[in-house]
């Protein structure tokens, strides 16, 4: 499948490999790259074709995990897209049906596509339960893990919409378990930035992709407006402010319909973060709807 070249995508593969040289070369132990790109850029594609040039330009044995952070069939999916992405270089596998007591190592230039939830899972007493995690008669994901380290390769972790629980407790056991030379963090939402002090010591690194250029090159179209007229709210105000923009938007956006004799209801998309902070916020929302008693008439039609 052919790509066609697309500037900013460009530009952030280049960036990427630029940061990834020089996180290299300090040789800060645990390293992440944090890759922001808007949803609809294509942080696939950039990151697939950041991996293929890698293995195209470095001497150093490489070789790259790729963890599908989700529930179901998404790392076969993204196990799939790859390979059109590659088209046959670098080679890819599936953990879980190459890796099952016959690998004893990743080859080089390899990338195993991992789904998060069949590595994460301990019992009580901090044991894997899953059977390419545990310790038994057949050689394990970690011993490969170990002889992919000890055969002198370089690691790369790769985690995709690192959002969704890349930070847990759990996650950072399996960071150390994996040990990557460098880490990238892919997602449009990411949790953690590094701060200007770790990008300065080498400890991290930061590229961005901005909707702008995005819009731009017409791979997404301006018409989602992300906190319109909005500037910098304390922290104590800012999801009210928020609600009432959107509703007072909406309340225009169905006025202009209207005049148009439009029967289209304005749809409002309100995006949590998860865990204890997106329960406490849905709670707030939830109380926003009951002030304005119409929206939820008309939800309740």
């Amino acid at each position: 499948m052919s790509f066609k070249d697309i500037e900013y995508q460009t530009k952030a593969i280049n960036n990427l490999i630029e940061a990834t040289d020089n996180l290299l070369v300090n040789r800060q132990p645990s390293p992440v790259i944090a890759f922001k790109a808007p949803t609809g850029s294509g942080k696939t594609v950039m990151t697939a074709k950041y991996i293929q040039k890698l293995c195209s330009i470095m001497e150093d044995n490489i070789c790259f995990i790729w963890v599908s952070i989700g529930q179901g069939e998404l790392h076969k999916q993204s196990k799939l897209k790859l390979e059109n992405i590659f088209e046959g270089f670098p080679k890819v596998s599936l953990l879980g049906e190459e890796f099952f007591g016959f690998k004893k190592e990743i080859e080089r230039n390899e990338v195993v596509v991992v789904n998060w939830e069949s590595i994460n899972n301990k019992d009580r007493e901090g044991n894997y339960t899953n059977v390419l995690m545990r310790d038994g008669e057949k050689i394990n994901f970690r011993q490969v893990l170990h002889n992919t380290r000890e055969a002198g390769k370089k690691i790369f972790l790769i985690i995709d919409e690192s959002h969704f629980g890349a930070s847990t407790e759990r996650a950072n056991e399996l960071r150390d378990e994996i040990k990557a030379n460098i880490t990238l963090e892919m997602s449009a939402t990411p949790k953690l930035i590094p701060s200007q002090d770790d990008v300065l010591d080498y400890k991290a690194a930061y590229v961005r992709v901005r909707i702008e250029e995005v819009i731009k090159e017409e791979m997404i179209k301006k018409q989602i407006i992300i906190n319109e007229g909005l500037t910098d709210i304390a922290e104590r105000t800012i999801d009210r402010r928020l609600l009432e923009s959107a509703y007072e938007k909406r309340e225009e956006l169905k006025s202009l319909l209207e005049v148009e004799n439009s029967n289209v209801n304005p749809l409002v998309i309100v995006q949590l973060p998860n865990g204890e902070e997106g329960e406490r916020k849905k709670d707030t929302v939830i109380e926003f709807l009951k002030e304005k008693e119409n929206i939820l008439k008309e939800y309740c039609k």
